[in-house]
């Protein structure tokens, strides 16, 4: 059968199992058949313990002197071997389909068969995942599809991006922008659909909080750390904690009336399981009847990036069905050149369980967008090119702007180590908390004070006419009382964030004390409460903040954070190769301050920390 995309449907199906190395395939045309092929191997055959356990083959196997180059042999190798011996000439059929859309059925004492990276299977030289071919794989056992007709306007998705700060780095930031651009680039259009970000406190409760909201969701997508039969989120401290299958289960209960898509970008959410257990991405397909991509071994950095990019670029801005998006996706993400964040192996990483996939479409629906303009971030700045660590201090930030007896943040530390980088990280991470956002960064021309006031309030007003803080300015006789209104207004009426960058030019130098002293006052007043708050950035602590006001110091980079940040500046990162030792060298100078990295320039002269060429090197590699 083929359906109006263009792709043919063919069911591949095991039989006749007699041992790990015994069964038949049988492919079929709906329920006539298009060929079989007989598998008779030997347990310990290499091609299974490979093909079953290719990431420890890769690991253990590869060339010290030539990682990338011997792996990617290594995986070729496991491909020509599954192609040969597991499919035959099947390949030859499936090639001669494209594109095709394949479900794999096997019974359940066969259900190993699913951990083999058939995707891989050589025809021609090229693993068949990237010639058109989308196996599917159909969780056993599992009941009939669940109607989920009528839920489908305006699309909904969920994107929980979760870092324990006592974890190592994960590069989900870059994710993060990407994929919020794109749901935006939609909306632009008049698409309708809607993204949500959950992003730097990851708990139990925020996701329970998440799923609970109104209508539910078509699509969630976690990023983060995970393991076979869990994934890895925040405990309350920040710190890791296992969600287990079952806890998981409850969380996405609220929205199993419409969940179509659950993408697990997290290592091995789809991988070999021990005997008896079923990999967290199976149980899931098998549970709430929707498609899951989940991840066979460990998922590369610069891959996930590509993958996710054109997997949801294809499905909501071009309109195609899952599988055939998934088969682009994986060609482009997984060609080289290859990289530590992109290793020949991730050609075989991404799996699609659940029948759910044989038909999914999720191109929202288009209407004339309207005039009325909404740009809640106009007057901010730009959101930094990198943005690196900090996972600590932003889950404390974000706790603090939504917990209802928080005033706000004050972010503090030395010139150049990254404040305002921090506050316009955690704003533009919520959008859609806040009703409105404003922006104001202090400027003193010529360092006078006069005037400074004045500015904020035009500005403030600019953004938000009915915080009318020009009017309370006008008569000083009624400030207190005027600030009283604003105070209440922005409590009782609205959702702001206000944000002020660079406070600290507003404080007398030797004495630490404001050099105008209404603005405690207009701090105090913007602050609001309810469900408003204030995110101010120095670089000491002014007196007299607002009640409930968290101060949040932070501190220069470490020295891995400074590497991976160096990486994602496009005039550092060619040095990772060519001058490896010129790169430590500016690190060394730069002391972990993000704005000494990103003005660097060679030649540079100074002392070489050689922990930061030897952390080079990894992330080089």
């Amino acid at each position: 059968m083929i359906d109006k995309y263009g792709q043919r449907h063919l069911v591949l199906e095991a039989s006749d199992y007699r041992a790990p190395g015994q069964w038949r395939w049988s492919l079929l045309d709906e329920t006539t058949p298009v060929g079989d092929h007989q598998v008779n191997l030997a347990p310990e055959d290499a091609c299974l313990l490979h093909g079953r356990r290719l990431y420890h083959h890769v690991r253990h196997d590869t060339d010290l002197d030539d990682l990338l180059g011997s792996e990617a042999r290594l995986v070729a190798e496991v491909g020509r071997c599954i192609g040969d011996k597991l499919l035959g000439d099947l390949r030859q059929e499936l090639i001669r389909h494209t594109p095709a859309l394949v479900e794999v059925r096997v019974p359940a004492k066969a259900r190993g068969l699913h951990d083999l990276p058939l995707e891989i299977g050589h025809v021609r030289g090229e693993p068949l995942i990237t010639q058109g071919v989308t196996l599917v794989h159909a969780p056993t056992g599992a009941p009939p599809l669940p109607d989920k007709s009528g839920v489908d306007e305006p699309l909904r998705a969920l994107a929980v991006f979760s870092l324990p700060y006592d974890e190592d780095l994960l590069e989900l930031r870059a994710q993060r922008k990407e994929l919020v651009e794109l749901f935006s680039g939609l909306q632009a259009q008049g698409r309708q659909a809607t993204l949500k970000v959950l992003q730097w406190r990851v708990t139990e409760k925020s996701l329970d909080d998440a799923m609970q909201q109104a209508f539910g969701w078509d699509v969630v997508h976690f990023f983060g750390h995970g393991l076979v039969d869990a994934l890895v989120i925040q405990q309350d401290d920040g710190s890791q904690a296992r969600l287990r299958y079952t806890e998981l289960r409850k969380r996405l209960e609220p929205t199993r009336h419409r969940l179509k898509l659950v993408v697990l970008s997290s290592c091995f959410s789809a991988g070999t399981p021990d005997p008896g257990m079923l990999p967290i991405a199976e149980q899931l397909a098998a549970e709430f009847g929707c498609a899951v991509i989940g991840m066979r071994y460990d998922l590369g950095g610069d891959f996930s990036q590509r993958l996710t990019r054109r997997l949801y670029d294809a499905m909501l801005r071009l309109g195609q069905p899952l599988t055939r998006a998934l088969q682009w996706a994986v060609k482009e993400a997984a060609a080289p050149p290859y990289g530590s964040a992109s290793p020949p192996r991730s050609v075989a990483v991404p799996v699609v369980y659940g029948t759910r996939a044989l038909n999914l479409v999720l191109a929202p629906t288009v209407e004339p967008p309207s005039m009325r303009i909404n740009v809640p971030m106009a007057y901010f700045e730009r959101q930094p090119p990198s943005f690196v660590g900090r996972a600590r201090e932003m889950a404390l930030a974000d706790r603090a702007i939504t917990d209802d007896a928080s005033a706000g943040v004050l972010f503090y530390g030395s010139p150049g180590v990254g404040t305002t980088a921090c506050a316009l990280e955690l704003a533009y991470s919520h959008p859609a908390t806040f009703g409105t956002l404003l922006w104001h960064s202090i400027d003193l021309p010529g360092n006078r004070i006069a005037g400074a006031l004045d500015r904020l309030a035009e500005h403030l007003d600019g953004q938000l006419e009915a915080l009318e803080l020009r009017a309370a300015l006008r008569e000083p006789g009624k400030l207190a009382a005027r600030l009283r209104l604003i105070e209440a207004f922005l409590r009782d009426q609205v959702a702001v964030l206000t944000v002020i960058d660079n406070v600290t030019a507003l404080l007398d130098e030797p004495s630490g004390q404001w050099r105008d002293k209404r603005w405690p006052a207009i701090m105090n007043a913007l602050s609001g409460g309810g469900r408003s708050r204030l995110l101010l950035t120095g670089g000491a602590l002014p007196p007299g903040l607002p009640t409930g006001l968290l101060p949040i110091q932070i501190k220069p980079m470490t020295r891995r954070e400074a590497v991976l940040y160096a990486r994602g500046l496009a005039p550092l990162k060619p040095l990772f190769h060519s001058d490896p030792s010129g790169l430590a060298t500016i690190l060394t100078t730069a002391a972990g301050n993000p704005k000494t990295i990103a003005d660097a320039t060679l030649p540079i002269s100074g002392t070489c920390d050689p922990e930061y060429l030897r952390i080079i090197r990894e992330f080089a590699h």
